[in-house]
Parts: C-alpha cells; sequence; structure tokens
C-alpha cells in the first residue's frame, strides 16, 4: 500500500524551482509552494532530475545577479568592489582580526623594524609606544562600559 502522495508534485516542483530562480532561498520557496523543507529534501535526495533543476536554477539566480552588478559597475564603483571583494576575497576582501593576541617586540626588535623600512627609530619606537598606550586606554574603557549602561547626555 503506498504512502499519501507527496506535496512536492509535478506543478509544485517548478513553482519551487522557479522561486529559486527568483532570489528565495529554498526555506523560502518551500514556504511559498506549501512544503517543509524536510520534504524538499527528501524528494532532492530521491529525484536526481529535480536535484539538478534546484541547482540549475540557483545557478540561473546567480549570474542574473552577477550581470546586474557588473551592468552597474561602470556607473557604480560600489558595485566593482563588491565584485571584487566577493570574486578575490584573498586579494581585495575584508581581512578582520579579532581576538588575535597582539604582537609583543621587544625595543630591539621595534628598532631592527625601523631600520629596514628606513624609519628613525625613536620615532617609531615612540609611536609604537603611542599606539600601545591608546589600545590599551580603548580596551579598559571597553572593559568599564561593558556591563553599566551607557549615558544618554554628558554634563559639562
Amino acid at each position: 500500500m503506498p504512502g499519501r502522495p507527496s506535496k512536492l508534485d509535478e506543478v509544485t516542483r517548478r513553482r519551487l524551482i522557479a522561486g529559486v530562480e527568483r532570489g528565495l532561498t529554498l526555506t523560502l520557496a518551500c514556504q511559498a509552494v506549501g512544503c517543509s523543507t524536510d520534504t524538499m529534501e527528501r524528494a532532492r535526495n530521491r529525484d536526481a532530475g529535480f536535484a539538478a533543476a534546484l541547482r540549475e536554477a540557483q545557478g540561473r539566480r546567480a549570474d542574473r545577479w552577477l550581470q546586474l552588478v557588473e551592468a552597474g559597475a561602470p556607473k557604480n564603483w560600489l558595485a566593482a568592489a563588491w565584485l571584487l571583494e566577493r570574486c578575490h576575497p584573498h586579494e581585495f576582501g575584508r581581512h578582520l582580526v579579532q581576538d588575535r593576541p597582539a604582537a609583543a617586540y621587544d625595543e630591539d626588535t621595534l628598532r631592527a623594524l625601523a631600520a629596514e623600512r628606513g624609519l628613525d627609530p625613536d620615532e617609531f619606537v615612540a609611536a609604537v609606544a603611542r599606539v600601545q598606550h591608546a589600545q590599551a586606554a580603548k580596551d579598559a574603557g571597553a572593559d568599564k562600559r561593558a556591563g553599566a549602561p551607557r549615558p544618554i547626555a554628558r554634563v559639562v
């Protein structure tokens, strides 16, 4: 005795694929056609043609969006910058370092680094000390403010 019919009949599958191609995530496309993501996953795992159709829809969507960004790049430098960040993240992406311990250099190492770069060693050591002092003050202020509510206005 076969189970109940799937909510993903051929018409619903075509609507789901069209939604993905328009830009919906798989989750939103499933919501739009009235099926669960589990149902879609089961259908995708059982039917290689359906899985391929979903991948192709995602590819067509990405291609269409990329064409729009490329078309805007000559008029808007942000579009070009966005493309470079996404297509070449190692060269043009944001390289944010979080929770990385600060490198500790002794004065001799700092002087050697300055000399290698043709900088005045005394000025370089003083500049590094100012930066370290400012960072320490910023970190200390952040620690103090973390638990306290922020004031609405500062009284002068």
